[in-house]
């Protein structure tokens, strides 16, 4: 019961996380921290080590590891290369509110401009997030 009640504590401190049954992968094409503004960037910054996490503070962010924010967290399972150096395709496991479950991404980098334009099946257009370069 103990063990039960300190994962449930950690759970919802944010200090532990459930990764897949399938287990999680690195996407070692991703070097850094990346945002849709520069502002998550600066906030990032702000916050880290921080505990507080509202819709406010927690901003939209993609690394090696996946996708994080308000309400969202999205872990690489699988990754696929596309072009060398420039498409990748990856399946993630996602937890968006209290929806849990898998998603296709596609993640195209501008080297030039250090951007991904991440798309996916389930929404129209692209986003793109821009490099925080503060790691």
């Amino acid at each position: 019961m103990r063990i039960q009640l300190l994962v449930v504590v950690l759970v919802a401190a944010g200090q532990f996380q459930l990764t897949p049954a399938n287990g999680a992968e690195v996407a070692n094409f991703i070097d850094g921290s990346y945002t849709k503004t520069i502002f998550g960037c600066e906030l990032e910054v702000l916050l880290r080590g921080s505990t507080i996490e509202t819709p406010k503070t927690v901003p939209d962010m993609l690394d090696a590891k996946g996708f994080r924010g308000w309400g969202r967290r999205c872990e690489f399972t699988k990754i696929e290369i596309d072009k060398p150096d420039e498409v990748w395709t990856a399946s993630m496991h996602c937890v968006e509110g209290e929806v849990t479950g898998p998603k296709k991404f596609t993640f195209s980098k501008d080297t030039v401009k250090d951007t991904f334009d991440v798309s996916s099946p389930d929404q129209d257009g692209s986003t793109t997030y821009f490099s925080c370069k503060v790691d």
